[in-house]
């Protein structure tokens, strides 16, 4: 008993038997991890499965087999090893029987009967085969019920089932199986008046494998008070074709959920699903408030409804609700597109109105509810044009794929209101001290970097567009010490190779006394590291931070720092740098509606944006590469308006090392010398980025032939897609200017020969070389 509800299972790779006991919140299973079952020293000791004997001892099957990866080796490899293996067999001193007495071949049917309850799953398995193997006995019969059988009797009487005189829940359980298999009808109103769960889960369980989903099973299995059967009559009734409980109803189980039993609210999830797509009036769904999880729910699964009737339902929710609960809610995004997704279009100033009537003083949020309601807004309109089949740009087409007066006339508002606030001063956590160098400029801004986890994170960086010789410090607001400080530092403390200095460095420092607590000094590298300081054993209680860039140097002489936590001091917008997200939803709102296809969906047509001073001004904006990378992607589309560029390269500009130049190619002048510059002063690999890029239309395919390297060109990424535009002057162009390039591989070999040639081992430097390895 004291391993019930515990699991094994085999890892062949660390030669263990893993370890888990299982534990339920209602319906849900938790595996928890406990201490390896066993485990071996011997590497050939290779566990692939295991079962459970008759006689209550663990069989584990230790197959070796050197090959471990199945697909890379083929099936009849010699070194597939197919006779090297043990069984091994793990016993429990006073549980494990004896092999030999678990034979059934020769068992009585009322002996099987009687083996039907064991406590041993696959003994309660072999006896229900046995009893079916037995060509003796006729199932659909009665003649069988002699008095040998009197065991057997008890269990095919129903009376007797309800009365609860059955040997024990798991006899009365597996009995379900042997009358199921067995073709014996058990009428239904017995089924589920036992008074163990467990009798009525196999009975539900049986019944559904014969497909018999009967009304009355599903509804009593889902109404059921134990959740397991409750979760397998959910499950049931997404295979039947007719709603069978009621809104109400349904709304009801959800609410008696418990939070943390997440496979019966999965199993509700899809169940309520099947049911509202079922439903042809959606007026039965009850009108009344109901728990915010249970709201929560019910708007999740309305927005997998692709209907108006669902539309109609939800914005029928919004109206009752005040802005303080809707803004609570996580899904109200998701919800607001769907809405607009299928709600008529003539009906779409009813859901402008609610949305500004809940948030019009909270402009960061109206931004988001105007994209999402913009966004199911487009795909209506897409769904409309596929509809009536209007493929061709003429002026019907594009009047049915504008946006409704009410959302134009919102997106005037939310500019002005963008205008204005992207104006207006805000109040910094940082400030700026006393250079040591008065002719200094200030050095600090705001800067998107890549960190050591993949992830990019605002920085307050000291590496301005303009170069590195610059210094200066600043310092952060007062804030309590919190136990842990943690943040991400990059940069650079000297020349590689060279000693390394301390002029750059951030520090934590004692109000009070002006002490030093903690300081960090740069990795010397680009990519920024986690550092995180242990405070909770400091005297000091609140400090504040200084960045201190005091390196003149004009390379390697840089630091960033940024991603704070916890966030007692913000990274602030510096020179200038207004609101990220801001920024981008005005990039968004001044081109939301003016970028057209024509019928081939081969040239893209781009017209002036739909509120060109806000375009001029987002296009003036200083240090756009400097931004996260969405809002990068955004300012780079309205940069290309006017363009007949492919939309791959204002793509480009997520890659930090590729945005200030995707800028300037976006706003070259008629002789394109900013992509000109591009492929003399980029390195190999972002050379090759751009190509690829304008490799995908014609136009800009011309402008790379006129200025890209030969080597660029024959690369095979580029020089594929150029192929691919199947234009013969384009293909006659790169044959001629890669003609005299060697293959690739050759050009490569030619590269290490020379490298070799040049390298002396009396030069090496090993600490160079080391110091090149970590970075």
């Amino acid at each position: 008993k004291d391993w019930d509800d515990h699991m094994f299972v085999c890892n062949p790779v660390t030669s263990k038997i893993n370890h888990d006991f299982i534990t339920f919140t209602g319906s849900t299973p938790k595996a928890n991890e406990k201490p390896d079952f066993l485990t071996s020293d011997d590497l050939w000791f290779h566990p692939v499965d295991l079962q459970l004997g008759p006689d209550s001892a663990l069989y584990i099957a230790d197959f070796y087999n050197r090959i471990i990866g199945h697909y890379e080796v083929p099936l009849d490899h010699p070194g597939r090893d197919r006779k090297s293996g043990r069984i091994w067999r793990v016993l429990k001193k006073g549980c494990t029987g004896k092999l030999a007495e678990c034979d059934l071949g020769k068992a009585k049917p009322g002996e099987l009967v009687e083996a039907l309850g064991s406590k041993n799953i696959t003994q309660r398995g072999l006896a229900l085969e046995s009893l079916l193997a037995r060509p003796e006995i006729d199932f659909r019969g009665r003649e069988f019920f002699r008095p040998e059988y009197e065991s057997f009797l008890k269990f095919v009487a129903p009376e007797d089932l309800v009365c609860g005189k059955g040997e024990n829940s798991l006899q009365q359980a597996t009995w379900y199986w042997f009358a199921t298999r067995g073709n014996i009808s058990v009428p239904i109103e017995f089924s589920f008046r036992q008074p163990n769960a467990l009798s009525r889960i196999h009975s539900a369980k049986s019944l559904a494998e014969q497909a018999l989903f009967v009304k009355g099973i599903v509804v009593q299995c889902s109404l059921d008070v134990d959740p397991r059967v409750a979760a397998g009559g959910l499950e049931m009734s997404g295979l039947v074709k007719e709603p069978l409980l009621t809104p109400a109803q349904m709304i009801d189980l959800r609410d008696k959920i418990k939070p943390d039993d997440s496979r019966l609210k999965h199993c509700w999830l899809l169940a309520m699903r099947e049911m509202l797509l079922r439903l042809d009036d959606w007026h039965l769904m009850p009108p009344v408030a109901f728990r915010k999880d249970v709201e929560e729910d019910l708007i999740k699964v309305a927005c997998a409804i692709s209907k108006p009737e669902a539309a109609d339902w939800l914005i029928s929710r919004v109206s009752r609700q005040n802005g303080t609960y809707l803004k609570s809610l996580a899904s109200v995004d998701a919800m607001l597109i769907h809405i607009a997704r299928y709600l008529p279009a003539e009906r779409q100033g009813e859901l402008v109105d609610l949305v500004q009537k809940h948030f019009g003083e909270d402009i960061d949020t109206q931004l988001d509810l105007f994209n999402a309601i913009a966004a199911g807004s487009a795909t209506l309109r897409s769904r409309l044009s596929n509809e009536t089949k209007e493929r061709a740009l003429s002026e019907a087409t594009t009047e049915s794929r504008a946006p409704s007066k009410s959302l134009r006339a919102w997106a005037e508002v939310l500019v002005q209101r963008l205008t204005d606030a992207l104006d207006a001063k805000t109040d910094s956590d940082w400030s700026q001290l006393a250079s040591t160098n008065p002719q200094s400029a200030s050095p600090w801004f705001r800067q998107m970097r890549k960190c050591e986890d993949g992830t990019e994170r605002p920085f307050l960086c000291s590496l301005p567009p303009g170069g590195e010789k610059l210094t200066g410090t600043i310092q952060s607001k007062v804030f309590d010490l919190p136990n842990t400080f943690f943040f991400w530092i990059a940069g650079h403390r000297g020349l590689p190779g060279g000693p390394a200095h301390e002029k750059n460095f951030v520090q934590l420092v004692d109000e009070a006394t002006g002490a030093v607590v903690a300081k960090a000094f740069p990795p010397c590298h680009d990519t920024a590291v986690s550092v995180t300081w242990e405070l909770s054993e400091t005297e000091s209680k609140r400090g504040h931070l200084e960045l201190v860039d005091g390196d003149s140097g004009t390379a390697y002489a840089w630091l960033a720092v940024g991603g704070f936590s916890p966030q007692v001091v913000d990274v602030p917008d510096l020179n200038g740098l207004p609101n990220d997200k801001r920024i981008r939803a005005a990039a968004e709102l001044a081109r939301i509606w003016e970028t057209h296809e024509d019928a081939s969906a081969t040239i893209k047509k781009y017209s002036s944006p739909a509120f060109p001073d806000l375009a001029k001004r987002l296009n003036a904006l200083p240090h756009r590469e400097a931004y996260a990378a969405d809002t990068r992607v955004a300012l780079a589309r309205l940069c290309m308006m006017s363009l007949f560029m492919p939309q791959e390269v204002p793509e480009l500009a997520r890659d930090p090392d590729l945005a200030a130049t995707v800028f300037k190619v976006l706003e070259d002048n008629n002789e394109h010398s900013n992509l000109a510059a591009a492929f003399k002063t980029l390195p190999s690999r972002p050379q090759i980025k751009l190509a690829s890029a304008l490799a995908t239309s014609l136009d800009s395919a011309k402008l790379l032939l006129k200025f890209a390297a030969p080597t660029v060109l024959a690369d095979p990424l580029v020089s594929g897609k150029l192929n691919a535009l199947d234009d013969p002057e384009i293909t006659k162009q790169l044959k001629a200017a890669t003609a005299s390039l060697p293959p690739q591989n050759e050009a490569l070999n030619k590269l290490i020969a020379q490298r070799l040639k040049s390298f002396d081992p009396a030069k090496a430097n090993p600490s160079r070389g080391q110091d090149s390895f970590m970075r």
